[in-house]
């Protein structure tokens, strides 16, 4: 489980892209996934130096095990921005689709490092049925 609404985005794509077939019964890898940080910043000033544009950045760190040795590790990292809008309502839709667009992003972004990852254990191993 990854904390917040994000993380729980986020791990609902990373299993829908990793296990299309369901949770395998015993697992030979096992995935370990952290948000380490989510900086949100101006992007765009009014004259009166209210923001109408907002950015958030998010780092994931991640690293996957094979029993309990460390074969993989590293970070991702999406950009998502906003406009701020006059109702309250519509700046927090908007957020809250920034949030959903960036955990997809990072899912995708990992599920296609685990991809060059086992292939190219696979291209020094031989055998594709071992995954």
């Amino acid at each position: 489980p990854i904390s917040q609404r994000f993380g729980q985005i986020m791990r609902n794509e990373l299993i829908d892209l990793l296990t299309p077939k369901g949770t395998p019964k015993s697992p030979k890898y096992r995935l370990f996934v952290h948000l380490t940080e989510k900086r949100i910043s101006d992007q765009a000033l009014r004259s009166d130096i209210t923001a109408t544009r907002k950015m958030v950045r998010y780092k994931v760190g991640y690293y996957m095990t094979e029993g309990t040795e460390q074969v993989l590790k590293g970070d991702s990292i999406a950009y998502v921005s906003y406009d701020i809008l006059a109702n309250p309502y519509s700046t927090t839709m908007a957020q809250k689709k920034g949030d959903e667009d960036a955990a997809k992003i990072i899912a995708n972004d990992i599920a296609l490092r685990l991809g060059a990852y086992f292939h190219s254990v696979i291209t020094n191993r031989g055998n594709p049925n071992d995954f």
